[in-house]
């Protein structure tokens, strides 16, 4: 669990990155400015369940959360209140998929990402709901105040009075009440908010004298908070459609159009460099994408172009055709533990897409523990990224090269960061060798 909850919260390149500026969240007309734990009953015999809503509500530029819940497990079992089944010990939506129930923070256009860490032995549930292209979203001026961020199921195991809370833990900077709140400027609230929690559950039925598991907790994990870069707006197009559908309805509120934050420049470089110039038919060959002194280094989108009818993607590793999505459950088939962004203690975010029909790939890393990483003080500013293996279809000239996507506008097929979260305007552009 230590390792679990050090890893949790993220960059997400993505997805977004951290600032370290603090703002007050101010309090929208509709009323005061609330985190809200609340359950569907307050009584249950064996066998029910109880769903738990985490709400956010009359939060001002609300871009995410997040939360750590607190459970007897020896009274109550987390469950999805959808199917039944337990939850797994991860879950994250890299799929697009809703699998928290929210009905807020879910438009695709600024890419939403949520993750949730279950730990059934000393119940315990860490989750995170964020967007991650905040720039497209504070630029749409529409704020998306009040809504469920989250639905969670609680299977009751015995009869006694027990309770669901939101808590503190040393995985959270400066929370209140067990929440972390970001505004759409990346700024994460640290006051203008209360949480409330929800009531006892089976409060009539005496408590056992049994001692419940004792939570363990890690010394240090740094928290994600997201920025106003926007990182990864994938090309690949969701079919997911979530089944169980929250009953509240989210409030937007409509807010000015923002400045624009200045860009940052780097006199760093980017290449691409390609084991072969020409290849004869049932060849492979490497594309080995690398940065060169770019200062604080701390992630990287690029699209790249190349023949389909020349070139097929395959992992180095097991000669076979990449996957269409690869994420942090198969990312040793594109990245290597030995490459630059890598380090688990800072949380490497890894994402790629592949449109085989087209020749293009989409490939996203970054730190997500940005302040972690910062305040090592050791960049990693030069060194590979990632390895993609090509295997010839026929003979020909090699010709893979960036290329922008409007998903990356005004970047020539390339975004690069800092840990700080601001995104760098190369100075020199991008090479393929």
């Amino acid at each position: 669990m230590y390792k679990r909850l050090k890893m949790f919260c993220i960059f997400v390149l993505a997805v977004s990155l951290v600032m370290c500026n603090l703002q007050a969240v101010k309090a929208a007309e509709g009323g005061p400015s609330k985190v809200i734990l609340s359950l569907d009953k307050s009584t249950a015999t064996v066998g029910e369940t109880i769903t738990a809503s985490v709400k956010a509500e009359n939060i001002t530029n609300f871009s995410g959360i997040q939360y750590h819940l607190k459970y007897d497990p020896s009274v109550l079992q987390a469950v999805n209140p959808a199917t039944g089944e337990p939850y797994p010990e991860r879950i994250d939506s890299m799929d697009f998929g809703n699998k928290l129930l929210a009905n807020i923070l879910l438009n695709i256009d600024y890419m939403p990402y949520e993750i949730g860490l279950f730990d059934q032995t000393n119940g315990t549930i860490d989750v995170m709901k964020i967007y991650m292209y905040l720039a497209k979203y504070k630029e749409s001026g529409i704020a998306e105040t009040t809504g469920i961020v989250s639905q969670l199921g609680f299977k009751v195991l015995k009869s006694e009075s027990t309770s669901i809370v939101l808590e503190n833990c040393p995985s959270l900077t400066n929370p209140i009440d067990g929440t972390m709140i970001s505004d759409w400027d990346g700024n994460m609230v640290t006051s203008g908010y209360v949480v409330e929690q929800s009531g006892k559950i089976n409060q009539s039925i005496a408590p056992s004298t049994q001692t419940n598991t004792p939570t363990n907790t890690p010394t240090y994990t740094p928290t994600y908070t997201p920025t106003n870069t926007p990182t990864y707006t994938p090309t690949y197009t969701p079919t997911y459609t979530p089944t169980y559908t929250p009953t509240n309805t989210p409030d937007y509120t409509q807010v000015p159009t923002p400045i624009p934050t200045p860009a940052i420049t780097s006199n760093g470089h980017v290449v691409l460099n390609m084991s072969k110039k020409f290849v004869r038919a049932g060849e492979v060959i490497a594309g080995s994408l690398s940065v060169r002194n770019i200062k604080d280094f701390a992630g990287i989108q690029a699209n790249l172009r190349y023949d389909p009818t020349l070139l097929q993607p395959i992992s180095l590793k097991t000669g076979k055709p990449y996957p269409q999505i690869v994420d942090y459950t198969n990312a040793n088939l594109l990245f290597s533990k030995r490459d630059i962004l890598s380090k688990d203690e800072f949380f490497p975010f890894v994402y790629a897409s592949f449109d085989f029909n087209n020749g293009i790939i989409n490939i996203s890393k970054s730190y997500s523990f940005l302040q972690a990483y910062k305040d090592s003080k050791k960049d990693e500013k030069t060194g590979i990224v990632a390895n993609i293996g090509f295997k010839a279809l026929k003979n020909g000239i090699v010709d893979v090269n960036f290329e922008e996507t409007p998903s990356m506008p005004d970047s020539n097929g390339l975004m690069v960061f800092n840990w700080d979260g601001n995104r760098l305007i190369m100075n020199n552009p991008p090479v393929v060798k």
